[in-house]
């Protein structure tokens, strides 16, 4: 996937290269903005959209950590960022395990084994 930078925010991805990881935070802009309780596809149980990760929600912002494969100009190649082609960039940022890791993190209703 390629994500577009705007010309006049290109100087900001300066040193960019030396990042292995980005933070991608971006707007779902065709999500739902209505709906508080929903389904996951770990069961059948509603949970809170607060409580899961859910597209649907009141402020559609999506977080995900994606592999940065490399820059064209204003553009950068990363891998894992389940964006739909016009959603919005929001902000990037460099993903460091020692200081955005916390081990042994989990969520209570979530039971599953890697």
């Amino acid at each position: 996937m390629e994500l577009e930078i705007y010309p006049e925010y290109v100087e900001g991805l300066k040193d960019i290269e030396k990042s292995s990881h980005l933070i991608v935070l971006y707007w779902l802009h065709l999500a739902k903005r209505d709906v508080l309780m929903t389904k996951t596809p770990f069961g059948p149980e509603l949970r809170g959209v607060f409580a899961c990760r859910s597209p649907s929600r009141p402020n559609p912002i999506a977080f995900c950590v994606a592999k940065f494969l490399g820059r064209k100009g204003n553009r950068l190649l990363v891998q894992g960022v389940e964006a739909v082609d016009g959603s919005p960039l929001l902000d990037l940022k460099p993903y460091s395990s020692d200081l955005d890791c916390i081990p042994g993190i989990k969520i209570g209703w979530l039971n599953r084994t890697r």
